[in-house]
């Protein structure tokens, strides 16, 4: 594939300005519901000044979303590369730009020499072509992505079968994104703005029945507990075990008891003859027919939720920075047909008068407005909302919607020029519909 491949439906490639770097705001999301996190502003200013006592990191509150703390790195001129070369895979990289150390699994190739204390620079395999254990420099096409300091020797990394803990601690980041990580827990966890303003979006009150489809890794889930006062019933859902297992662990963590973590099909959590009563069991009290005292697993009744959330699986084109080039054109269209299919089974299953919320990381219309679209012709009781609090921009003309209703989804397009923290993000949609009665 090309260097000038563009995303399907859009007007970006690849290695576009806005893509390839990493946003200078890294965002934490404090929780609500922990008394002990109302400290978590200056805790982070302190972390902050004796992690990085050279660097004026700028902390501050969101303005329409008070959860967040928003870490504005200073300008200053990327580091010089050190002498010794540690290669990393892409993913890792992106993760150091983000602000990350590097942990142990991603490391492909050092020297052989090199011990805990050395000094390195940080570069990520943009063809995947370095293989596990390199000792020779790399020649294939790298990102320089940081200079930082070896916390496991070459032996440590590489005599074990599953290396782990963090393998070099990122002291010179090359966007200057501070290492937040450290400070993430039942306090606080790392999140972009576009994805916490989806949960407000949403908005669940306490007490109600909320559905989160396509739950992990658990940030918007948490989130929407939060919002909820830990009142109600979240059910969340992943078809794999492992991510369900994380997304309850992480409730777990953050005290979060209304959490239902469940492994599904979320495709298949629907069925029109459905004996299950969710809905009367969580208003009345009374004994589900289906599971009796027990608790309730899908497939549910229509209309038995009063918030739906469908953070679709998508091309996830709109993440920063993007080292890598994207899937090629079949695999980008095959998110289109499961999206249609998640996006039907919520509308069917959010109640008359309730509140569905649709949302990608990704920027091809056709994973956006387009199934914004074609949900409103499948599902004419469906009504396009606006989405609000609003911090994005409109939709994108000429896939569907009119120009009202482009005014009431949300495209966030990336802009590194701003000085902005809703401007300089990653790339990201969200449409809020109501459903009207039959």
């Amino acid at each position: 594939m090309s260097d000038d491949v563009k995303t399907e439906g859009s007007d970006v490639s690849w290695t576009d300005f806005r893509y390839s770097t990493a946003p200078r705001f890294s965002t934490i999301r404090v929780n609500m519901g922990d008394k002990e996190s109302e400290s978590m502003e200056d805790d982070l200013k302190d972390y902050l000044r004796k992690l990085y006592p050279d660097v004026a990191y700028r902390v501050f509150r969101h303005g329409s979303l008070p959860e967040l703390l928003v870490v504005r790195a200073d300008d200053r001129p990327p580091p010089t590369p050190r002498h010794r070369q540690l290669i990393v895979d892409a993913l890792c990289g992106a993760a150091v730009l983000r602000g990350a150390d590097v942990y142990a699994p991603g490391v492909l190739g050092c020297p052989a020499e090199l011990q805990s204390g050395d000094a390195v620079a940080v570069y990520a395999d943009r063809d995947g072509r370095c293989l596990r254990g390199r000792t020779q420099p790399y020649a294939g096409a790298t990102t320089f992505v940081g200079n930082g300091v070896m916390q496991l020797s070459r032996r440590e990394l590489f005599t074990t079968d599953r290396p782990s803990g963090v393998a070099v601690r990122v002291t010179e980041p090359v966007f200057g994104a501070p290492s937040l990580g450290p400070l993430c827990g039942r306090r606080a966890m790392l999140q972009n703005i576009p994805s916490a303003l989806t949960s407000r979006v949403l908005a669940p009150r306490p007490g109600e029945l909320v559905l989160d489809m396509c739950a992990a890794p658990g940030g918007k889930t948490t989130h929407l507990a939060q919002l909820m006062q830990n009142q109600g019933l979240l059910y969340a859902f992943d078809r794999t075990a492992a991510k369900v297992a994380r997304i309850a662990a992480l409730a777990e963590e953050q005290l979060l008891s209304c959490v239902h973590a469940l492994r599904a099909d979320s495709t298949r959590l629907l069925s029109a003859d459905s004996a299950c009563r969710l809905r009367r069991r969580h208003l009345t009290g009374e004994p589900c027919p289906q599971h009796a005292d027990g608790p309730c697993a899908p497939p549910f009744a229509p209309d038995t939720f009063d918030r739906v959330l469908v953070d679709a699986p998508c091309s996830g084109l709109g993440q920063r920075p993007r080292l890598t080039p994207p899937a090629a054109g079949a695999q980008l269209r095959s998110y289109g047909p499961l999206q249609r299919r998640l996006l039907a089974v919520g509308a069917d299953l959010v109640r008359p008068g309730g509140r569905l919320v649709y949302s990608t990381c990704t920027v091809p219309p056709a994973e956006n407005e387009a199934q914004v679209a074609a949900a409103l012709v499948a599902r004419p009781r469906l009504r396009l909302e606006p989405a609000e609090p609003r911090l994005g921009g409109p939709g994108l003309p000429g896939h569907g919607l009119d120009a009202d209703q482009c005014g009431r989804v949300q495209r966030f397009v990336p802009q590194p020029e701003s000085d902005c923290c809703d401007r300089d993000t990653i790339g990201f949609f969200i449409a809020c519909f109501s459903k009207a009665e039959s």
